[in-house]
C-alpha cells in the first residue's frame, strides 16, 4: 500500500500482530480486520501517518505554537460495549 508516496507493507500474518499486542478478534479465527491492521501499520511507521507541519497549518494559524505531541493514549473499544440507547428526553437536552 503507498501512503504518501511511501511503501507500507500488509501483513497477514498473526505473529506480526501478536508481537506488538494486537488480538485479532474482531471477527474470529482466520479472520484480520481492518482496525486490527490499521494498528499494526502504525506501529511501523508513525512519520508516514502523521501530519506534517504544512498540513496542520493549513488547518490553524501558523502563529500558535505546538504545546503537545501526543505519541501513545489508550483509546477504548467501544465495538465491544453496546450502544447506549438514548431516550427522546435525552436527545432534545443534547441538541438543545
Amino acid at each position: 500500500m503507498l501512503v504518501r508516496g511511501v511503501p507500507v507493507a500488509l501483513s497477514r500474518d498473526k505473529t506480526n500482530y501478536e508481537r506488538v499486542g494486537i488480538e485479532l478478534v474482531k471477527f474470529g479465527p482466520g479472520k484480520i480486520d481492518m482496525d486490527e491492521v490499521s494498528r499494526l501499520l502504525i506501529t511501523q511507521g508513525q512519520d508516514v501517518f502523521r501530519a506534517t507541519d504544512e498540513e496542520l497549518y493549513k488547518s490553524i494559524p501558523r502563529d500558535l505554537e505546538k504545546i503537545l505531541i501526543l505519541d501513545e493514549w489508550y483509546h477504548r473499544d467501544f465495538t465491544i460495549y453496546p450502544p447506549k440507547i438514548l431516550s427522546s428526553a435525552e436527545i432534545t437536552e443534547a441538541y438543545e
